[in-house]
């Protein structure tokens, strides 16, 4: 984000300068890069969002006590990747946070 900050900050100094041309450059590439990250960080939250539905299967299956899909869900290792991969989807929404916060 500090690389945007500074080309948007170059594009406003070219602006208040007549540099239009160099305003245009800058704010367009500023722009793509935020525009990228948020590509970058929509995708994330999907993935998040994918798998807190999972989580969230799994958990009422067992709140439930539905035997049936508890055992499906241990058959197909969604018990045991939900387990693994918690840790890792908290640290995909720190990161996302700590993106989103800049």
């Amino acid at each position: 984000i500090d690389k945007e900050e500074k080309e948007l900050i170059s594009c406003i100094d070219a602006m208040d300068n007549l540099k239009l041309l160099t305003a245009v450059e800058a704010g367009t590439r500023s722009f793509q890069s935020i525009k990228s990250k948020s590509q970058l960080c929509q995708h994330i939250f999907e993935v998040i969002k994918r798998f807190a539905i999972d989580i969230t299967s799994v958990t009422e299956s067992i709140h439930n006590t539905d035997t049936s899909t508890v055992i499906s869900k241990v058959k197909d290792g969604s018990i045991l990747k939900a387990i693994g991969l918690s840790r890792y989807i908290k640290q995909f929404a720190e990161g996302c946070k700590r993106i989103m916060s800049k």
